[in-house]
């Protein structure tokens, strides 16, 4: 299973079997199976009544939630789909392309290439910034660094620079900007001017060779200060 995503009572994961298939949180039973990849699906999501994947293929396939039919497809990148999320209409999707794109979900057109990154993408998350009084994106990367974006003119708001390995994963609350590394860390950075404000260090020590990298956090409080963060830890290698 590559990725996962929870709406209401259902459960929707993709996998390397080339499916995504919905279940129901309740009793563990599969729902609906959604097919149309020929290799490796890497992210999955739920939005007003469809699904949205994407994989290996360089695209990605929206299927009708509760018939599994597929619907349309969103095509534009020059390698594999790595991560996806939805917001205001709008489809993001991240890339070993190295860039994330921004479709419009009715007319399938790509409205804008968000390029900056020099590895793969391989995390997206949309929110609203109080920083910036604006809905804002946020990526990571292979090239172990977040950037924060303008949704409407692919602008890169800030650079996110201090881990020690590629980043896995970004959380957005409150004007806090969350990440999580290769390099066992989780850093927490001011949205607006991209300061590091706290490291959360899942090490014994500097020299631990030991090293797990971290693939999903989320926040439970949302004040830095006293904050309990959630985090999954697979150890690398």
């Amino acid at each position: 299973m590559s990725s996962l995503h929870v709406v209401g009572a259902s459960l929707f994961t993709a996998s390397w079997d080339h499916t995504v298939v919905s279940w129901d949180i309740l009793t563990g039973e599969v729902r609906r199976v959604f097919r149309g990849f020929a290799d490796k699906v890497y992210a999955v999501r739920c939005y007003e009544g469809k699904v949205y994947a994407g994989g290996e293929e360089n695209f990605v396939i929206c299927w009708d939630e509760e018939t599994a039919a597929r619907v349309t497809s969103y095509k534009g990148h020059r390698d594999d789909v790595t991560c996806l999320t939805l917001a205001g209409g709008f489809l993001y999707t991240g890339s070993e392309d190295r860039t994330v794109k921004k479709f419009d979900l009715m007319t399938q057109k790509c409205e804008l290439t968000f390029s900056g990154h020099t590895s793969t993408v391989k995390c997206v998350e949309c929110a609203w910034s109080d920083s910036w009084n604006a809905f804002c994106l946020y990526s990571c990367s292979y090239d172990c660094t977040a950037r924060s974006w303008d949704t409407e003119t692919g602008d890169c708001l800030a650079e996110f620079r201090g881990h020690g390995g590629w980043v896995y994963c970004v959380k957005v609350r409150d004007g806090v900007l969350y990440t999580g590394s290769r390099d066992n860390t989780v850093k927490a950075w001011d949205d607006f001017t991209g300061r590091e404000i706290r490291t959360f260090d899942g090490r014994e020590s500097e020299d631990d060779t030991d090293t797990y990298a971290i693939y999903c956090i989320d926040v439970a409080d949302t004040d830095v200060d006293e904050m309990h963060l959630l985090s999954d830890e697979e150890q690398d290698g």
